[in-house]
């Protein structure tokens, strides 16, 4: 449930009386959905100087994502770190933090994903620093944080891709082999399951077989341009 909707469920269970056609705008309209309505009306309730601290984070975060749909980065950051000073939400801290990785600020991604994790270590925030860690080549690392989100949920897909990515790259692709193998059972439509467990069976040796499943993979993904660069590379 993003904050948003846990404002609203907040709102009426506070003030029962008060329909949710009284609600504002800005705090109903989705973000992703109508940025443009969102941003309009956000910026209409924040302009209120009656406004509370957690109405004010609310509509500070909705807007800043609307702005990020909009591919205004520099007005999103700006917008939810706002937000995040007032209400110190981890999951608001996590978008903003993917944010940072969208623009390419790494090191600043990296650095929020960590202070997130001292507060609250749910797998999405090792993931996600798994993934950051590896845009910067420390592997690592990633691997240690890939691996934690891992722990927590050994079958989220996301989770399965990076970590066998990561041990691919440390040429640990023993251990990367199995995680391909039930990435692929869980989502066989996915062609990237198929290009780390190609990597792997190739790292370890089983040349032939890795390229026939390369092979195989482009007739059902004849437009995923890793495994033709796997099969270039592994002549």
């Amino acid at each position: 449930m993003d904050r948003i909707m846990r404002y609203r469920v907040f709102f009426l269970l506070l003030f029962p009386q008060i329909a949710l056609a009284d609600e504002h705008l800005c705090l109903t309209i989705s973000p992703h959905k109508d940025p443009l309505k969102s941003v309009a009306n956000c910026t209409e309730l924040l302009s209120s100087e009656s406004l509370g601290t957690f109405e004010r984070s609310v509509a500070l975060e909705n807007r800043g994502v609307a702005f990020r749909e909009l591919g205004e980065f520099d007005k999103s950051i700006q917008d939810i770190a706002g937000s995040i000073a007032l209400s110190e939400d981890t999951s608001t801290m996590r978008m903003l933090a993917w944010t940072f990785r969208e623009v390419g600020r790494l090191s600043d991604a990296e650095a929020l994903y960590t202070r997130v994790l001292e507060r609250d270590t749910h797998s999405q925030g090792w993931l996600s620093r798994c993934v950051v860690r590896q845009d910067m080549e420390r592997y690592e690392q990633a691997l240690g944080d890939c691996q934690e989100a891992l722990r927590q949920d050994g079958e989220n897909l996301d989770t399965l891709f990076f970590t066998s990515r990561a041990y691919n790259f440390l040429d640990q692709s023993k251990e990367a082999l199995p995680l391909t193998e039930v990435a692929i059972k869980l989502d066989p439509n996915d062609p990237r399951h198929l290009v780390e467990h190609v990597w792997a069976l190739y790292q370890l040796g089983r040349t032939l077989d890795a390229r026939k499943k390369a092979i195989e993979g482009l007739d059902k993904f004849p437009d995923e341009p890793n495994l033709s660069w796997f099969l270039s590379e592994t002549r």
